[in-house]
């Protein structure tokens, strides 16, 4: 099987170069490689590829600056995946995309599921659900991830700002009003790849469509900071801080759960908890210096 990963530099694109190598011939394609605006110039690059599987994620990932730079983020959210999905049409070639969490209000207090109603409430959500919407009409052998606080040790992300903090203040300022549930790079890839492998095998058969994707539990972001500062027997405090006082552009969601029973049924799987996953991310580069010493 080859394979075609965009965004390949990016938190759950790095740990995909990773986890799709025994699927198959893996092309790893990033936005210095190729300008994922310029749809045209993709497309036969993409043609010239003939992959019998796109995934893609690559994606404009910046909520608030998504507010002021519309354009970008419609380009790479919404008219990117379009394109891909007429590709994988005309190619028969089957399309993995990751979504948001930020395609549904936000509201409530029970986990969103895949059949609950759209009501993203800033640009970045549109541009999110609209990415959607275009690969449903366009393309019948499709997989959307729908995620959300997904964190590593690599770029920006709810794990390196609350580290970055904590490294510059002993006390750290955190909203507690949020809810989600923190999910590992590391653990989506591997799912994904694991189920993808399966299918490619014959071992799974799993319809095409919308899955959520995430750690088992739910914290708000204090307790999530409190957790990673006890594994690291740290003694930063943590200020809880009211989301009024969190200066920001756009209104963020303060309900961030999703229902993944879906995609444990469907991908015959049982998600971990985020405790358990925050402490195996945390212990690696501990257990990685212990062994190069």
């Amino acid at each position: 099987m080859k394979i075609l990963l965009l965004g390949a530099n990016g938190q759950i694109g790095s740990e995909l170069q990773r986890s799709l190598q025994p699927l198959g011939d893996v092309v790893s394609m990033t936005r210095s490689d190729c300008d994922f605006t310029q749809l045209d110039k993709l497309s036969a690059r993409v043609r010239e590829e003939k992959p019998n599987l796109i995934v893609n994620a690559a994606g404009y990932t910046n909520v608030e600056k998504a507010e002021t730079e519309k354009e970008l983020a419609e380009q790479l959210n919404a008219r990117l995946p379009e394109r891909l999905a007429q590709l994988c049409h005309e190619m028969e070639s089957r399309l993995v995309h990751f979504s948001s969490n930020y395609v549904y209000s936000g509201q409530g207090d029970k986990p969103f599921s895949e059949d609950s109603e759209p009501g993203p409430t800033t640009f970045y959500g549109n541009t999110k659900l609209a990415g959607d919407l275009a690969i449903q009409s366009y393309c019948n052998d499709f997989f959307i991830f729908r995620t959300g606080w997904v964190y590593s040790h690599e770029g920006r992300n709810i794990l390196t700002d609350l580290l970055k903090s904590a490294k510059d203040h002993k006390s750290v300022r955190v909203c507690s009003t949020q809810v989600g549930a923190p999910t590992p790079a590391r653990l989506v890839a591997d799912i994904i790849s694991t189920g993808l492998s399966r299918m490619h095998r014959r071992v799974l058969k799993v319809k095409p469509g919308i899955y959520h994707i995430s750690t088992q539990g739910e914290a708000s972001q204090c307790d999530f900071a409190r957790e990673i500062f006890r594994l690291r027997k740290a003694h930063q405090s943590v200020k809880v801080i009211p989301s009024g006082e969190r200066k920001s552009p756009v209104s963020h969601p303060v309900n961030n759960r999703l229902q993944v029973s879906k995609l444990e049924d469907s991908f015959c799987v049982c998600l971990p908890s985020w405790q358990s996953q925050l402490a195996t991310l945390i212990q690696v580069p501990a257990q990685a210096r212990n062994t190069e010493s």
